[in-house]
């Protein structure tokens, strides 16, 4: 006698054999050679593709990182500022060289200008198509040192000749 059970409801589980559950169950199939073949094939593409996938990735990322490419151009940047330093350092010692200079150039080109302006007003100039020659009665009376603007060091020297023979 099937007795039919009694839930907590009061309802009565009915017992339904019908075919729907049978063929819900998988019925196993022997295993084949060519079966595992063909998913060892799919699962190998499936890898392959992944693969390529991640190193078409990793490539195209390589090449917009590339540390090495980076850490050398900063390398070469540094290299080059301390360059422009070494450069801005040579380019000012030689400029205070030349303002430590300047005042004596200064003073150079102002004895020139007063032995120039010597020369134009004293008759005293030199033609350079006639020939020098030196007469004592017109270096007596037309000194070149009435003005005043020589040193002594400019009077000195200018009797000398330099004939550059030592």
């Amino acid at each position: 006698m099937d007795r039919a059970r009694r839930n907590r409801r009061g309802r009565y589980q009915s017992q339904n054999n019908s075919t729907a559950d049978q063929y819900n169950t998988r019925t196993t199939k022997p295993w084949s050679f060519l079966s595992g073949f063909y998913s060892f094939m799919i699962m190998c593409c499936l890898l392959s593709v992944i693969y390529l996938m991640l190193e078409y990735h990793c490539h195209t990322c390589n090449t917009k990182c590339d540390l090495n490419g980076i850490t050398r151009n900063i390398n070469d940047i540094s290299r080059n500022l301390s360059l422009m330093k070494n450069n801005y350092e040579d380019l000012e010692i030689k400029l205070s060289k030349f303002s430590q200079e300047l005042p004596k150039l200064e003073g150079q080109m102002e004895i020139l200008e007063a032995l120039a302006n010597t020369v134009e007003t004293k008759d005293f100039g030199w033609n350079p198509n006639s020939p020098l020659l030196l007469n004592a009665e017109r270096i007596q009376t037309h000194s070149v040192f009435d003005s005043g603007n020589f040193s002594k060091v400019a009077k000195q020297n200018i009797f000398k000749p330099d004939l550059g023979i030592d």
